[in-house]
């Protein structure tokens, strides 16, 4: 793109033609207005031929790391010699005042310059160009990634990559939805690293890798099978992993934990679900076989210090015996807590106050015409 600033000198043709043919005699005026008319003609055309037009040149592509000519050949026309060159901005450039500088254009993927030239009658014109590099310079192979296997998921390599110019070359083609495209989508079965051939005009191949990485799920146990008499708790043993999730969740206590208490009335097949520090899930089964039993199950000690773990009194079995009846007493014989259907709720309170770490006498009755149990409980915090 060119401008122009006219010089202050130009002539008025019409009065040369008026002297001219003033001065003449009739006997050659046709003759001599024609010739006046074609030299008017030639003159204007001069003029105009003599404007002062600069030239930056075409829009330059380069190479990573490349460098362009730039200016046009020649890097202005018209006007009145000599010239004098003026580029900016200076960056990039190996001169500023010559006609045809080098630009290296470093990490800005586009720079304008513009050229102003100037002639010896102060005229000046201006032009601009831009050098940009190859739409491969913006290729990538993008960053590693990774996901669990056997799950389905999948990683899109070269993310952004532009699909217009270059050409992509991905190897090895193992996983990939296409060895050319700009960004395929990676689903290796196994850690793999995949290599990026880019081309472009006449630069030189650019290569990067990246690594998709595949995590396999956690080996995720269990723990062993067991036996249990109704009413009594046992300790599932998981292990593998780091977050954890039992099922079914009824008859767990502490669930999320590795070691959950579970305490089925039936046999009971447990599945736990457990999650890595990569997200991976795996999972295992145990069963808990429970034999049956009419007898209930007193544990004499329980620890009700807000930590969720035993702090209410347990008793296996008891609700197998909604009617039962349930008496606490202190050591004087002071009744501090009573219940119909105890649900092993009690936490060592007395009416919302706490009790003092000792130990305490209970009578439960279990509803059903058998012989009271007696015996002691201590709280321990």
């Amino acid at each position: 793109m060119s401008s122009y600033s006219a010089p202050e000198n130009s002539y008025d043709f019409r009065f040369i033609i008026l002297t001219f043919t003033i001065r003449m005699g009739l006997n050659h005026l046709i003759l001599k207005l024609i010739v006046l008319l074609f030299l008017v003609s030639t003159a204007g055309s001069a003029l105009k031929a003599q404007a002062l037009v600069a030239h930056a040149g075409s829009t330059a592509l380069v190479c990573d790391s490349g460098s362009a000519t730039i200016g046009g050949t020649p890097a202005a026309t018209g006007g009145k010699l000599p010239y004098t060159y003026s580029w900016t901005p200076s960056s990039g450039l190996s001169s500023t005042s010559v006609s045809n500088p080098v630009a290296t254009i470093g990490a800005s993927p586009t720079m304008t310059y513009t050229l102003t030239v100037t002639d010896s009658a102060g005229t000046t014109s201006s032009s601009t160009v831009t050098v940009s590099y190859y739409s491969m310079w913006y290729a990538h192979a993008g960053s590693a990634q990774s996901f669990c296997g056997g799950v389905g998921l999948s990683a899109t390599i070269g993310a952004g990559n532009p699909t217009a110019g270059p050409t992509y070359s991905w190897s090895p083609a193992t996983g990939l939805s296409s060895t050319t495209s700009p960004s395929p989508v990676a689903t290796p079965t196994v850690t793999t690293t995949y290599t990026m051939t880019v081309d472009q005009g006449t630069c030189p191949p650019h290569q990067e890798t990246v690594t998709v990485t595949i995590h396999q799920p956690p080996p995720v146990s269990a723990g062993h099978w067991t036996v249990i008499f109704i009413g009594e708790k046992t300790t599932l043993h998981g292990s593998g992993a780091s977050v954890y999730s039992w099922s079914p969740s009824g008859s767990i206590n502490y669930n999320g934990s590795a070691n959950p208490d579970a305490e089925p009335l039936l046999t009971t097949t447990y599945t736990v679900q457990a999650k890595d520090s990569y997200g991976c899930v795996g999972q295992d089964t145990v069963t808990v076989f429970v034999i049956q039993d009419n007898s209930v199950i007193i544990y004499n000690t329980f620890t009700p210090n807000g930590d969720g773990n035993n702090d209410t009194w347990y008793i296996g079995n008891i609700l197998s015996f909604p009617n039962c009846k349930l008496d606490i007493y202190n050591r004087y014989g002071k009744l501090v807590y009573t219940k119909v259907g105890y649900m092993n709720d009690w936490d060592g309170t007395n009416q919302g106050e706490k009790l003092p770490d000792a130990t305490y006498y209970y009578k439960l009755d279990l509803g059903d015409g058998s012989n009271p149990y007696k015996g002691s409980v201590s709280i321990i915090r």
